[in-house]
């Protein structure tokens, strides 16, 4: 699509901007619950059971145990969510490594199953960007404590940062992940500096690690909570953080990026639809281009428009991306 200025003025080229956007059906995302879990919370924040039932949601949540991982095909899955893991043998940590690896999203959330000595091997240490040490009891003074708020987990709390109400939602224990590697930023901390939310960057991929867990019930038999984020009152925080948590690594998991500047090349994910297509670009005639695992790249991008792909079957398959010149390229601020 296209937004255009009416009326015009001496400079035409800055009058209109192109779009585009893909409308798809709800991502598959897989749950894998460690020992006696429940992925009760994170699903139904995720993917309300309402929305599921209208076809409103954004996700697809299937749900497993981690003892299911080992041999399971994860191809097919937008992101991944490990919900307070237990120790697991090597195959299943190769398993969610090779799915990281090839561009895959991972979310961790640490509990009281975790093990510090099995988490602390170096399949699991790669995976989460840096050593478990040991665990953090507190009385309940600390809590979720952003130091800004620009990664884009957090921007949707940027405009709110001064009122969210972190300190209504205590952490009495979370793990001390220590010895980040440099592929791994802390994006946040609790209020002992000890990284609460961490991202790693793996290969292709992305792993996102929360050092504390959201499937705690508010009274757990035989063991204290390790926290309120998702059970105080009126907890939106907690719902708001794992819900950009999971949409974070969806439209990371793969080429999600529709929207291009003048010469930049665009990468398409096109899946396995065609080897071959032609792209009409706004100003030339229909060019061929080849797919190559799975993907088209298009390198001639010097117009500003919509330009789409064209792959002939059966049924004509179309895919689309849009450009548009750079604001520096319009600029009118006098030179010196």
């Amino acid at each position: 699509g296209q937004v255009r200025l009416l009326g015009g003025d001496a400079l035409p080229l800055d009058d209109v901007r192109y779009f585009a956007v893909d409308v798809q059906p709800a991502w598959p995302l897989l749950i894998a619950n460690g020992p006696e879990v429940t992925s009760d919370y994170l699903a139904e924040a995720i993917a309300p059971r309402e929305f599921r039932r209208t076809n409103q949601a954004r996700f697809a949540p299937e749900v497993v145990s981690q003892t299911d991982l080992v041999g399971r095909n994860l191809t097919n899955y937008r992101a991944i969510a490990l919900l307070d893991p237990g120790p697991m043998p090597e195959q299943a940590w190769q398993v969610l490594a090779d799915y990281v690896e090839s561009g895959g999203g991972l979310a961790i959330f640490l509990g009281h199953n975790c093990d510090a000595k099995s988490f602390s091997t170096d399949l699991p240490s790669q995976l989460l960007g840096g050593k478990i040490t040991r665990q953090t009891r507190t009385p309940g003074d600390i809590y979720f404590a952003p130091a800004s708020y620009d990664h884009p987990i957090l921007n949707p709390f940027r405009q709110l940062e001064t009122t969210v109400p972190w300190d209504r939602f205590p952490i009495y224990f979370h793990w001390n992940l220590d010895n980040l590697q440099p592929t791994a930023r802390m994006i946040a901390p609790f209020g002992d500096q000890k990284p609460a939310l961490v991202e790693n960057l793996f290969k292709a991929g992305r792993v996102v690690t929360l050092t504390t867990p959201i499937t705690d019930p508010l009274r757990p038999n035989g063991r204290g909570t390790w926290n309120e984020l998702a059970t105080g009152e009126d907890a939106w925080p907690c719902f708001v953080l794992v819900n950009e948590i999971m949409l974070h690594l969806a439209q990371s998991g793969a080429s999600t990026r529709l929207n291009f500047q003048c010469g930049e090349s665009a990468i398409l994910s096109i899946g396995e639809f065609a080897e071959r297509y032609q792209l009409f670009s706004p100003s030339e005639l229909p060019q061929d281009v080849i797919a190559r695992d799975g993907k088209v790249i298009v390198r001639f991008t010097e117009y500003p428009g919509n330009y789409r792909l064209r792959a002939l079957k059966p049924e004509p398959v179309v895919r689309g991306f849009a450009v548009n010149l750079s604001a520096e390229s319009t600029d009118l601020q006098r030179l010196d």
